[in-house]
């Protein structure tokens, strides 16, 4: 029975010191997370991270800005297609870097009044991985109103 008890307090003493280890690795991963994204919202460049269905899963201020897009909307990729016009085609080129895991552009597109500038490049977590996860876009304004 004594064996039993020192076990068992051998075995929460394991475990209250991998907690406390979880605890400090878990902090500096949200501290790392939190300094990436202040990192891309104060990029003066337009910034989205689409998932592999090409939604929009993160969009800078910047973005908004350079697109016209009011911050808090929740917009997809199909209304940024469609505010394009048929001058690019911006789901075809997304889905050429997602299948052939390569970057596209720079291109150059009228938008409205303005050129502005599009990256697309896939996010590539596994070299040997068969699938990416999906895909960042940067945008540049280059010639304004």
């Amino acid at each position: 029975m004594a064996n039993d008890t020192q076990s068992l307090k051998d075995r929460i003493k394991i475990l209250e010191v991998a907690k406390s280890k979880l605890s400090r690795e878990w902090f500096e991963v949200e501290r790392e997370k939190t300094k990436l994204l202040s990192a891309i919202e104060n990029l003066p460049i337009g910034f989205l991270i689409l998932d592999d269905y090409n939604k929009i899963t993160l969009k800078n201020s910047a973005a908004c800005k350079i697109l016209g897009v009011e911050e808090n909307k929740n917009w997809t990729v199909d209304e940024f297609q469609n505010s394009l016009g048929g001058d690019y085609d911006l789901k075809g080129d997304i889905t050429i870097c997602l299948q052939e895991r390569v970057p596209i552009g720079p291109k150059d597109i009228k938008y409205g009044k303005k050129t502005i500038r599009i990256f697309i490049s896939p996010i590539i977590i596994l070299k040997k991985s068969l699938t990416v996860p999906g895909s960042t876009i940067l945008i540049e304004e280059i010639m304004g109103e």
